[in-house]
């Protein structure tokens, strides 16, 4: 059998447990190859299988603990480590793994005890030093992840998931120099490490490098199509270069893989509406209510559709909805004020921009509206002074001729009042 012909090792094992049933390395052998070979159900069910045989068969328990931490099932992972710790209490690589997996359900502490016991009983085991400096990443302790992965690269200069760990930590601190430079070390000792060319990526989007940063997704995608995040930040990408078509294709492969993720659901909502595809905008943002009614930006984007639909009710609904939400939200006070004055309710208009105008006292659009508001209320002398605030702000305001003009009108007006 080839090296790496993980087809030819499960006939293999396959055969040997024809002519012995009960051959307990054979069934966990074969879930190891199977786990290599991404069919976690597979693994889980052999090893499950060799613990049928022997209940007390450690290598089955860390093994099956291992797969079921790639599913996620973290807990059901958590349960097999703990009764391999029980038959094996000095095995440093387990008690790393329960650190890891109890790090990915919250439990902080309980997960830097156990790396720290794992580094203690293998100081000089680099993939225990990395596993921990993970768990301090994730607790927020990014100076503690720093220092264990340099002693993992003291261990060994050449090991690439400490370069990809490290960028991580960086990344995470917006050091994104330094990130890149972690990163590209990692991905010359291994090509294949799909986290690693995604992350990659995030830094050249943080910097403005999109097309590279397309380059790099579209590698991670390669390696691990079955992941959601590439997708979507390629389509955030696609996005940025105003790609809008490429984006949207992107989001929906994501939401195939994860169809709740409201992130993603939200950034194709946006690039719909920037598609001219309201409808499809509106249905996004809707799904994305459901999940999180509490979402302001979600309800402001959708009331914001339903005013270009000219639907005045549900926009200035969904705009209220988002300034429930956030009351600062400058642009959800200035499209309800909008939708109000369309509607006809001038007062309400002009209610909303002055709000607009105690979280943005130089907003020109506000000071506009509120003007043409008071004006069809007929208080010209707040136009007035309205009006005559635009041009102090924006003294080469585009329309500044078109301004005069009307301030010279509404004078004039005011002056025939008085005449009477």
């Amino acid at each position: 059998m080839a090296e790496g012909d993980f087809d030819g090792a499960v006939r293999d094992f396959t055969r040997v447990i024809k002519l012995q049933p009960d051959h307990v390395s054979s069934w966990v052998n074969r879930g190891v190859v199977l786990a290599k070979k991404m069919d976690f159900d597979g693994a889980i069910a052999n090893y499950t299988r060799a613990l049928e045989i022997d209940a007390d068969n450690a290598p089955a328990l860390i093994n099956r603990g291992n797969s079921k931490a790639s599913k996620y099932d973290f807990k059901g992972a958590i349960a097999d480590y703990n009764r391999a710790l029980e038959l094996d209490p000095k095995n440093a690589g387990t008690w790393s793994s329960r650190g890891f997996a109890r790090s990915e359900i919250g439990d902080f502490t309980g997960a830097v005890q156990d790396c720290t016991r794992a580094v203690t009983l293998e100081p000089e085991n680099k993939s225990i030093r990395i596993t921990r400096a993970e768990v301090l990443y994730d607790q927020g302790d990014f100076a503690g992840a720093l220092k264990e992965c340099a002693r993992a690269l003291e261990i060994d200069p050449e090991y690439s998931k400490a370069w990809a760990i490290r960028g991580d930590v960086k990344l995470a601190g917006n050091h994104l120099d330094g990130a890149l430079s972690d990163y590209n070390r990692a991905l010359e000792l291994d090509s294949r490490n799909a986290k690693a060319w995604g992350n990659r990526g995030l830094v050249r989007y943080k910097t403005g490098d999109l097309e590279g940063a397309i380059h790099d997704f579209t590698r991670s995608i390669r390696i691990d199509p079955e992941s959601p995040y590439p997708w979507m930040n390629r389509g955030n990408a696609r996005a940025a270069g105003k790609d809008y078509k490429g984006a949207v294709a992107d989001y929906d492969r994501a939401l195939e893989l994860d169809p709740d993720e409201m992130n993603i659901l939200g950034n194709r909502g946006n690039a719909r509406m920037k598609l001219g595809d309201v409808d499809g905008a509106i249905a996004d943002f809707s799904r994305v209510l459901v999940k999180d009614p509490g979402n302001a930006f979600a309800g402001y984007a959708r009331g914001s559709l339903y005013y270009r639909k000219k639907n005045l009710d549900k926009a200035v609904e969904d705009y209220t909805r988002a300034l429930g939400q956030d009351p600062f939200l400058l642009r959800a006070w200035l499209n309800r004020g909008a939708a109000l004055g369309k509607k006809g309710d001038h007062d309400g208009a002009i209610s909303d921009f002055t709000r607009a105008l105690k979280i943005d006292p130089r907003n020109i659009r506000a000071f506009e509206n509120r003007a043409l508001a008071h004006y069809k209320n007929g208080e010209l002398e707040k136009a007035l002074a309205d009006w005559e605030q635009v041009l102090n702000l924006a003294p080469n305001h585009p329309y500044s001729a078109d301004i005069r003009d009307l301030l010279q009108n509404i004078r004039n007006q005011l002056k025939a009042r008085q005449d009477k």
